[in-house]
């Protein structure tokens, strides 16, 4: 049988004195993990007496003798955990034991006594340290046991709980005035477990603080971890892959509590649908006919050029004509007004818009059922979903005022530029996608349309959609523009492609083609302003085509003039390149020369080799171009324009 201290050295410990007694010491478990400044903390504690010895560790929970054979010290090795409160402990057991938690109290012998033994049992877990951190004005996380408690310290927040845990609602709180008193003047944040009772307590911990308290605020977890298992909390959290950055991040968001008067809602039966009581064909109610649902959510994609945004007013025009989409087959069955959050290419939506209405027919001459934002809350976030519905309930009402319509599409434009990503690699994150797009079918829901969200397609249009695939599998309708892209970016062969319909056969594809259209005189410049619209069937053949100027012969002047004449249409910006001068449309230099030097085709022995041939022939292609482009510096950034366009050329 082992000495005192031999059991000790055994497992580790190492006292300046094995005296019979109380002694404190850093943890061979957890002391080195910690931060510099807290690895010679003595949160160790070591009881010797005639029995032997024992110790638990205050911040990791680590207790024993594990090594070795001492003599009878009351410990039972069933215990998964010790927690000390100083005047008594709470212990842990293996889930399924019953009881899970016990307290016991010294016995004044060196063993312990089940029960507090007349002990204060409303003394707030980790008491001292948390007296010190409020005194540092620390933010204090109050959680609901002492697992999360340690958890949280170990990434170097400051935590606590109390040692009864969480009721269940509707019974009398544990959490009690008395422990909101032991943080008078502290700023607190509570979080809570994800089931009932944890909710039910964090409130409770809350509206007792309130007036105590210097702040009381409110995390809930669940609100920004779609994947929270019942019962999930701060540890199971960590446990998923997050950080003390991510953490940090959602204390700096964690709204103030404001207590309210309102009794919770009694539980209420989800409604039902019994077969037979609505004949089966009634189920199915249309947008468009045997293509798009009247409620749900579908993607237009493509890559850059490909003329989504265009696809979009064009498909948005059928639906407040209404005529068909595409050909006869697809009938507009819903026929309504269109809400469009532009986030990107504010600058360009009302000319497009225009262009469809006078090419293609308008029975409103005085103003059309369609009304668009160029603004929007960030769309990964869930709460965005309660903005996008009252803002579209508010349009709705106009239309019926104005035109007798129901509101029957929302577009958005884009994704990637109203997603609100946070870093990098998001748009790939099957969670935040799937956020989006359930805040999307919520809104549709809620408002009883069809919600089109244009997106973008990766390098390969053959892989589908960039990013995630959660967003092809939880659209009901993707619609893909797709087109063959010479080396030097021209698009021919355009099509769309029924990607995915949840009612038909996908896979279809019906050609299209963008056709110019001029819109009248700029009164600013006196200069013809022009757009596209789409026309569905082929090309026309190049005979009919428009003669274009020419610019010349080489392979990098043809390269140069493809790029600038495909980039303008999606990518273009109206700027005044002088000061008494007319607005043109113009391309950002650095786009320009990005996309020539990747198409551009050469040899080299090396990399270096390669880049200088790019460089040069960008050169050749831009003196040779001579008097067709206009370059200019402007407020540090290099722009490139067409200052006199051919006939049927995209200025």
């Amino acid at each position: 049988m082992m000495t005192a201290q031999e059991l000790l050295e055994a497992n580790g410990i190492k006292l300046a004195s094995y005296a019979e007694g109380k002694h404190n010491t850093t943890c061979p478990n957890c002391s080195a993990k910690r931060s510099r400044a807290h690895q010679q903390t003595k949160c160790l504690g070591v009881l010797i007496d005639e029995k032997g010895a024992c110790w638990c560790c205050n911040h990791c929970g680590w207790s024993g003798p594990e090594k070795g054979r001492g003599k009878g010290n009351g410990h039972d090795e069933s215990f998964e955990a010790i927690y000390d409160y100083g005047a008594f402990q709470k212990v842990r057991y293996p889930e399924g034991h019953v009881p899970r938690f016990a307290i016991r109290h010294p016995d004044g012998r060196g063993g312990w006594k089940w029960g507090a033994g007349g002990a204060d049992t409303n003394i707030l877990y980790r008491r001292a340290e948390i007296d010190e951190a409020i005194a540092q004005d620390c933010e204090i996380a109050i959680v609901e046991g002492e697992k999360d408690a340690d958890r949280m310290w170990s990434i170097g927040i400051p935590a606590t709980c109390n040692s009864q845990g969480a009721s269940e609602p509707g019974k009398k709180p544990k959490w009690k005035p008395e422990h909101s008193e032991q943080l008078r003047g502290a700023r607190i944040v509570v979080l809570n477990d994800h089931d009932p009772p944890g909710y039910a307590h964090a409130d409770a911990a809350c509206r007792l603080s309130l007036g105590i308290a210097k702040r009381v605020r409110r995390l809930v977890l669940a609100e920004h971890w779609l994947d929270c298992p019942k019962g999930g909390d701060v540890s199971d959290w960590l446990d998923a892959g997050h950080t003390r950055e991510d953490l940090d991040a959602l204390f700096a968001g964690a709204t103030d509590f404001k207590p309210t008067t309102e009794q919770p809602a009694e539980p209420q039966t989800l409604p039902l649908i019994w077969h037979g009581e609505k004949p089966a064909l009634e189920t199915r109610a249309w947008l468009v006919q045997d293509l798009i649902p009247e409620i749900g959510t579908g993607i237009i994609a493509g890559q850059w050029g490909t003329l989504k945004t265009f696809m979009a007013f064009e498909f948005a025009n059928c639906i407040m004509t209404p005529r068909f989409f595409i050909n006869s087959n697809f009938e507009i069955v819903r026929p309504g007004g269109v809400l469009l959050f532009a986030l990107e290419g504010q600058s360009e939506v009302a000319i497009r818009f225009e262009a469809v209405l006078k090419d293609k027919g308008s029975n409103y001459p005085n103003g059309a059922p369609f009304a668009w934002t160029e603004v929007a809350p960030p769309l990964s976030d869930p709460k965005t979903a309660d903005v996008i519905i009252a803002t579209a309930q508010a349009v709705e009402a106009r239309l019926k005022r104005q035109f007798d319509l129901p509101l029957s599409l929302i577009l958005v434009d884009s994704l990637i530029a109203g997603a609100g990503y946070s870093k990098e690699g998001q748009n790939n994150d099957a969670v935040v996608t799937h956020r989006i797009l359930a805040m999307l079918a919520k809104v549709s829901r809620a408002v009883g349309c069809f919600s089109f969200l244009i997106d973008h397609y990766g390098k390969d249009q053959n892989v589908g959609t960039l990013g995630s695939s959660a967003k092809e599998a939880d659209a009901d309708v993707i619609f893909a523009c797709l087109g063959d892209r010479s080396e030097g970016g021209q698009m021919t062969n355009s099509r769309l492609a029924l990607r995915k319909r949840r009612s038909g056969a996908n896979g279809e594809e019906f050609p299209f083609r963008g056709r110019v259209v001029e819109m009248g005189l700029n009164p600013q410049t006196n200069k013809m302003e022009t757009t596209l619209v789409i026309d569905w069937g082929e090309e026309p053949s190049a005979a009919a085509k428009p003669k274009k100027d020419d610019w010349g012969r080489g392979k990098a002047i043809k390269l140069l003039r493809r790029i600038i004449m495909t980039m303008l249409a999606d990518c273009g910006e109206q700027i005044r390149p002088f000061a008494d001068g007319p607005m043109v449309r113009a391309l950002k230099f650095a786009l320009v020369e990005q996309e020539f030097h990747k198409a551009y085709v050469t040899t080299g022995e090396s990399e270096a080799d390669k880049k200088e041939a790019r460089r040069k022939a960008l050169r050749r292609a831009l003196d040779a171009a001579d008097d067709k482009i206009a370059t200019r510096e402007i407020n540090g950034t290099d722009y490139v324009w067409l200052p006199q366009p051919g006939p049927g050329e995209v200025p």
